[in-house]
């Protein structure tokens, strides 16, 4: 066995924290590993990765198996590596890592085992999926953790269109009532059999085909009670309301007996009923009336039209019947009949209502809340989630100096929002894994994330994807000679098509938007939808749809099912995530985000524009935040168009945002269904091209790797930003960094930027 020869130029430490640290002799196979800085593909950042088999001798080994014997494969055992500072001899860091203690083979006195990324980003890969619930209070290794904290926020109420059709059915379409007597009144009713096509209002039913019910009635005083099988409209929510009823009711009149009647009507009437499910008669108006045996022979075989459109006030617990009545009284002391047939009767009718419920509260969870909290549960680790994004002044131990633009950005469940307490029996917990959490926020907002170390900590870095793309060249391809920088050109220089940011059609929006049993639905805006680009070949779909719900409509039909009003009901929005568009108010009560806002003039396309909410989040408002990255495809078809497809929501939708808000967006009216010269969008910060070559990582180009940059007063790693270097026709290029394996001559692979 051949061992590494010693070097005072390097050291290498294993370090556990229930031990003290130990030098060690540098392992076998260091210098042929496959070390490698890569950016992730999907999240954007860049994570070292350290994959290759390191073999470890003498204490080395030792140490490695008392770790492993005590702690078993989850112990975090590092591996770190120094340097001395070619010029100063200080000892500087040049990798750290944790093993894999899952790969440790024991042979012949050595231990191999595999070096990889922090153990961090290997706890949160293997639990990124895992769906926890957020108010528990313990992490997933049982260690305690804070109780939830949320905050509450005002939801004012979206008023929605509601409409209800019905229609008769021609297998229903003949009505009979027949009164037969030996003396006295009679009267009876029945409803109209009326069958429901579209439903938007939880009171529509179908009215069953023979309601027909006695009725009573003495010296005009109506002491009538109703029957549930003929109501069409039936025990109204719990406040006062507007809505219009529509209809056309025809009828062919066939009087088959009129035998011994001293006198009878026939009536087609809407009954109105109060009391709940009591029924009791409240009043009645008559739309129609034959009010003797002489009318009813002259309109015998018939054809009866009557035209109806009114509003009507409905209170609580009050309900509506079309009903045909008839009465009659028999000559004393004769059997009498009155038989009456309605035939071919056609009905179509409609409700129609812009509903409005009375504003309530919800719990919310804002995003870097619920990004830390996530990650405290899956890792254990106290706050190990950064985001200036979502960043507040007012968060406990963070030192953020401003409110991010991202900041109140809140995230709500059914329960919450019809205002469920984990003390009521029907309660479900905000269950969601980061996943979820990530793919949402994502899709909205164009997010990314990474790992980074600070001191000897690692977090998770969220941040817009622009923050992970930096327009300033942080490291440099070459050398100081004589006191001055001279870039160098790398050796093997080859160029290919990065056609995984070729995209030839875009999805963006909620997967269950505009999916409701309401046929009000239709209005909502927030939902997926599809697009073209100029691009022909291939099959390449840029996708940021998601599971949380941004659907207005969704938390509204949530909202009005309270559980002051449904206390026993499960409703199916219950286990559902809503994210919500939200600002600071002038209490600690925070506030939806209205079109004024942000967009310079109201909506159009779209019901009741002034309690609209989340109008950021529509698809075409997302698919802009995303323009930069869908623009490379497009650097060759500049007056070509992003063209849309197709909806599950209402795209008729018409917004325009604030140009001093939004400078590179703003002040252009887009419709949902409209197209967007690939122009218009955001400009690319790179071209789809791979640039690969080999250029040796030595002291100073490892330390430009893992260091930082300050730009306008912020922090970046170095490796978030361009990489500059002399290309094959000695002109200065640059790209963005997305792998480097350092070790022998040195292999780049970088994204080519967009000059």
């Amino acid at each position: 066995m051949i061992l590494p020869s010693p070097t005072n130029r390097f050291k290498y430490e294993l370090s556990h924290k229930d031990f003290d640290s130990i030098i060690i002799p540098e392992p076998i196979g260091w210098n042929s590993d496959e070390k490698e800085y890569a950016r992730n593909k999907k999240h954007h950042g860049i994570i070292a990765k350290f994959s290759n088999n390191l073999k470890f001798y003498k204490e080395a080994s030792d140490f490695i198996l008392l770790v492993d014997g005590i702690y078993g494969v989850n112990a975090d055992l590092t591996l770190t590596k120094y340097e001395r500072h070619p010029i100063t001899n200080r000892w500087e860091l040049i990798y750290s890592g944790n093993f894999d203690l899952t790969t440790l083979k024991e042979e012949k006195g050595l231990v191999s085992v595999k070096f990889n990324s922090g153990s961090f980003d290997k706890v949160r890969k293997s639990r990124f999926s895992k769906k926890v619930e957020i108010d528990r209070t313990t992490d997933l290794e049982g260690n305690q953790i804070p109780e939830l904290v949320t905050k509450e926020m005002a939801l004012d109420g979206r008023k929605i269109f509601l409409k209800t059709s019905y229609e008769v059915k021609p297998s229903d379409n003949n009505l009979r009532i027949h009164l037969y007597s030996t003396g006295g009144k009679r009267r009876t009713s029945e409803g109209i059999p009326l069958q429901l096509i579209n439903k938007s209002h939880e009171e529509a039913q179908s009215v069953s085909v023979n309601s027909e019910q006695g009725e009573d009635w003495d010296n005009g005083v109506e002491l009538v009670t109703g029957t549930a099988g003929a109501l069409f409209f039936a025990n109204s929510e719990p406040h006062t309301r507007t809505i219009r009823v529509e209809f056309v009711l025809r009828f062919l009149f066939d009087l088959l007996n009129n035998d011994e009647v001293y006198w009878s009507d026939c009536q087609i009437v809407m009954t109105k009923y109060k009391g709940g499910s009591d029924y009791l008669y409240k009043e009645r108006t008559v739309l129609f009336s034959l009010d003797s045996e002489d009318e009813q022979r002259n309109f015998d075989n018939q054809y009866a039209t009557i035209n109806y459109d009114q509003f009507i006030e409905i209170l609580e617990g009050e309900s509506l019947s079309l009903q045909f009545i008839s009465s009659t009284q028999i000559n004393g002391g004769n059997s009498g009949h009155l038989d009456i047939m309605l035939r071919n009767i056609t009905c179509p009718l409609t409700i129609e209502e812009e509903s409005y419920a009375e504003p309530s509260r919800s719990k919310v969870i804002l995003a870097h809340e619920l990004g830390e909290r996530l990650t405290r549960i899956i890792t254990g680790k106290e706050n190990a989630f950064y985001s200036e994004f979502f960043g507040r002044t007012d968060i406990a131990g963070y030192n953020y100096q401003t409110d991010g633009p991202g900041a109140y950005t809140g995230y709500s469940h059914g329960m919450w929002i019809r205002q469920f307490d984990k003390t009521d029996t029907l309660f479900k917990s905000f269950t969601t894994s980061w996943k979820d959490f990530n793919e949402a926020t994502d899709s909205v907002l164009n997010m990314g994330l990474g790992i980074e170390v600070v001191g000897k900590r690692e977090r998770i870095r969220y941040e817009p994807e622009d923050f992970f793309y930096q327009n300033h060249v942080t490291i440099k391809l070459g050398k100081t000679i004589n006191g001055k920088f001279e870039y160098l050109q790398p050796n093997n220089i080859k160029r290919t098509k990065a056609k995984e940011f070729l995209y030839t059609g875009l999805e963006f929006g909620c997967l269950k938007g505009g999916e409701y049993e309401e046929s009000s639905g239709l209005d909502e805006y927030n939902a997926k939808a599809t697009f073209s680009t100029p691009i022909k070949i291939g099959k390449n779909i840029y996708k940021k749809t998601c599971k949380y719900r941004p659907d207005s409509y969704g938390g509204e039909f949530t909202r009005r099912k309270s559980k002051f009003t449904h206390s026993t009901e499960d409703y199916r929005t219950d286990k559902e995530i809503f994210i919500n568009d939200l600002k600071k108010g002038n209490t600690s009560i925070l506030l939806q985000r209205k079109w004024q806002d942000d967009f310079e003039e109201e909506p159009t396309g779209v019901f009741s524009p002034e309690t609209a909410t989340n109008l950021r989040y529509s698809p075409v408002n997302c698919l802009l935040r995303h323009g930069w990255i869908i623009s490379a495809s497009g650097l060759k078809y500049q007056s070509k168009f992003i063209r849309y497809n197709s909806s599950a929501a209402n795209s008729r939708l018409t917004t325009k945002l604030r140009s001093d808000l939004y400078p590179t967006l703003g002040g252009v009216s887009r419709s949902e269904n409209g197209n967007i010269k690939v122009s218009d969008l955001q400009r690319a910060r790179f071209v789809p091209e791979w640039i690969e070559f080999e250029y040796k990582v030595d002291f100073f180009i490892n330390q430009a790797i893992q260091g930082s940059t300050t730009v306008l007063g912020k922090t970046i790693p170095n490796f978030y930003g361009l990489v500059q270097f002399i290309n094959e026709k000695g002109d200065l290029e640059k790209g963005f960094l997305y792998s480097v394996k350092p070790n022998g001559k040195g292999k780049w692979k970088i994204l080519k930027a967009n000059r």
